[in-house]
């Protein structure tokens, strides 16, 4: 038995030496990757369209923290809305910042849609036509870029467009 091990011998130390190297390899990967960040945005009015309801969902191993949302289109690029409030898994947060979120953490944030509208207003060039203005917010997204340097967009949902062009009259 101990001569057919030692036949094979040069055979065991190949195999073990790709071992090896396989196991440094996949070390060296899992030590330096990073976890892709995949949040969900989404949005809906309440309070009888006063008040704007973000929802925002972390599905992956990354724990992103929030910077801001934004209201994000061609025609008035990003109008900054503060995260000030809201809450963390049914937990309420307020000025101290928001908390960073880890997998399967729902995040609540609300604004009030008629600071939006001044926003908006804000933002708009001087002179936007009626059709103008419904395609800016008709295309508009809501983003949320967070420290990972990446930012996640969802669509401005259908009934918080309506209630913004209700809102909002062209400056024509």
């Amino acid at each position: 038995m101990l001569h057919w091990l030692e036949r094979f011998k040069p055979l065991w130390d190949f195999l073990t030496a790709i071992g090896t190297i396989g196991l440094a390899s996949v070390t060296v990967w899992l030590a330096n990757r990073k976890p892709k960040t995949l949040l969900r945005v989404g949005a809906e009015l309440a309070n009888e369209g006063l008040i704007l309801v973000v929802r925002i969902l972390n599905y992956s191993d990354a724990t992103p923290l929030l910077l801001r949302c934004e209201l994000v289109g061609k025609e008035f690029g990003g109008i900054d809305i503060p995260i000030i409030t809201g809450n963390l898994n049914g937990r309420p947060f307020g000025a101290i910042g928001v908390p960073r979120m880890m997998n399967g953490d729902r995040l609540q944030t609300w604004w009030d849609v008629a600071d939006l509208v001044q926003r908006v207003i804000k933002a708009l060039p001087a002179g936007t036509s009626k059709e103008l203005l419904e395609t800016a917010i008709r295309n508009s997204l809501l983003s949320c870029p967070t420290t990972t340097g990446e930012s996640f967009r969802g669509p401005m949902p259908p009934p918080v467009q309506q209630a913004l062009l209700r809102s909002i009259s062209p400056t024509t």
